[in-house]
This record gives structure tokens, C-alpha cells and sequence, in this order.
């Protein structure tokens, strides 16, 4: 039969269906017609899918299953983590937004203040041992 296709293990018209992932869906929605789908749901003109997940953002950009308008110049994606309100000078240093090296230092997508760090090294010292070298270099008594 002409326009009869499967979704999952059920017969659908594909006039009036789209199969989204195995889920049959109604094409005509409100004054819509929807021709995508994000997962198992619909995607409409004026919407953004991101890794499954549907968001009313039109034309949006995806940071991970987060999804933010292009032109918005205050927000930053890092490794799928979405900042806003962001400094539109700032770039990413791991998940963290930094200054790009004017006056904190990016070392292993952590973000530090240059007047405490110089450099990057591949040995963590962890916070106690930071607070007792900063007070030793400094003479600072506990």
C-alpha cells in the first residue's frame, strides 16, 4: 500500500506520521508541519535538538544537551558545560572560563590567578600543602 511504512512493530501512514525512533509521531501540529525528529519526540522549524533533548530555541546552538541562542555574545560552551552571563572576552580553560592569560593562568582546565602560579605543573599538591608553601614563602605564621 502506497504511504504505509513500519514504525517499530506497528503500521503507520507516513502522510500523517513521522517514526521517530520507532515511536510514531503526528506530523500536523498546531498550524505545523513537523518533517524531523530529535530522539522520540518532534522537532518543530523554531526549535533545537541537542543530543535527544528539545528546546524551544530557534536555530540554537548545542552545548552538550544544552542548547543557547547564536547570537548570544555573553555565553561560552566548555567541554558541554554552558556558562552564561559570561564576559564575551573570556575563552575556556577546561569546563571554567578564564581570561585568556592576562592575568589568570590555565593549567589543566583549572584557572588560577598568575601572581599565585608562574607555570603549570603535572603534580596536584592539593590545598593544605598550597596554604603551607604560600605561608613559608611569604613568612606568614599559622
Amino acid at each position: 500500500m502506497y504511504g504505509i511504512m513500519c514504525c517499530g512493530d506497528e503500521p503507520s501512514n507516513q502522510f500523517e506520521e513521522i517514526c521517530c525512533e520507532n515511536v510514531p509521531r503526528r506530523r500536523k501540529q498546531s498550524s505545523s508541519f513537523i518533517d524531523r525528529c530529535c530522539g522520540n519526540q518532534t522537532l518543530a522549524y523554531d526549535q533545537t535538538c541537542c543530543q535527544g533533548v528539545v528546546h524551544n530555541i530557534p536555530s540554537g546552538e548545542c552545548c552538550g544537551k544544552m542548547a543557547y541562542a547564536r547570537n548570544s555574545f555573553n555565553t561560552l560552551c566548555c567541554d558541554e558545560m554552558l556558562l552564561t552571563n559570561v564576559d564575551p572576552s573570556l575563552i575556556c580553560c577546561g569546563k571554567n572560563a578564564y581570561d585568556g592569560g592576562k592575568k589568570e593562568i590555565c593549567c589543566g582546565g583549572q584557572v588560577s590567578l598568575k601572581e599565585l602560579f608562574d607555570g603549570c605543573c603535572n603534580i596536584y599538591v592539593g590545598v593544605d600543602k598550597l596554604i603551607r608553601v604560600v605561608r613559608a614563602v611569604f613568612g606568614i605564621s599559622s
